[in-house]
This record gives structure tokens, sequence and C-alpha cells, in this order.
């Protein structure tokens, strides 16, 4: 799966979600019916074979998830721990200050791997179809 497919599956989904998947200040990659944005391109099995910790980049040296993202050797590994940092960063604020932060993060990431940010206008909180 290419770079710019990651990133739109993974940011719809969040968007549809509607709110970060975090418990406790801590942020899981499947908890309760939710996701964060790695988590959304995982089975719900193999998301919460993740949680609750923070293991993306050693889970991706030992490459059982990237064979699942079909991604091995194409992608770096780099690009995932971004997409992880959407969901991430800022969850120690309130949901609309996470929201209000999250389109801007989505406009950083595009910019440093050269992505289409477009797919994003008009998108809509809780309101997305995947």
């Amino acid at each position: 799966m290419q770079k710019q497919k990651l990133l739109e599956q993974s940011v719809r989904a969040t968007v549809a979600q509607g709110e970060p998947c975090i418990k406790d200040g801590k942020c899981y990659y499947y908890l309760d019916g939710l996701k964060c944005g790695i988590g959304h391109l995982l089975s719900d099995e193999d998301a919460k074979r993740l949680s609750p910790t923070n293991k993306i980049l050693r889970e991706l040296r030992n490459s059982w998830l990237a064979k699942k993202l079909g991604v091995e050797d194409e992608l770096d590994p780099y690009f995932l721990f971004d997409l992880q940092h959407l969901h991430d960063d800022y969850t120690g604020l309130s949901l609309n200050k996470w929201r209000e932060n999250y389109f801007s993060q989505v406009e950083a990431v595009c910019e440093i791997w050269d992505l289409d940010s477009s797919f994003t206008e008009g998108l809509e909180w809780g309101n997305v179809t995947i």
C-alpha cells in the first residue's frame, strides 16, 4: 500500500470515529471499539495485539506488522510513526482542542512526506463514509 493510501485510510477512519482512542491519558491502538491512527490500518485482532503499549517501531522491525500492512520493504517505518503521532499528539487536551489541531497535523505530515492533503477538504468529525 502506498503512503497516500495509508494516510487517507487512517485519517478518514479517525475523523469518522470522531475522537481519539485514549484512556487515562494513554493512547491505544484498539480499545472499546475505538482505534488510533495505526489501529485503523489493522484488523481488530492485530490492533488489540499492539495495545496498550507504543510498540509500532519495534513491531515493524519484527516485520509481522509490515507484512499485515502490505508494505514490507517499500515503506519507511517512520512514516507509520508519523501517522501514529497524528492521533497521539494533543490527546492531553480537550476533545475540541484535539480536533482543532488534528488537521494541521495532517497538513504537516503531507508536507514532510510530499503527499496530497486535498482529500481532507469537506471531512467533518463523525460524519465520514469510509
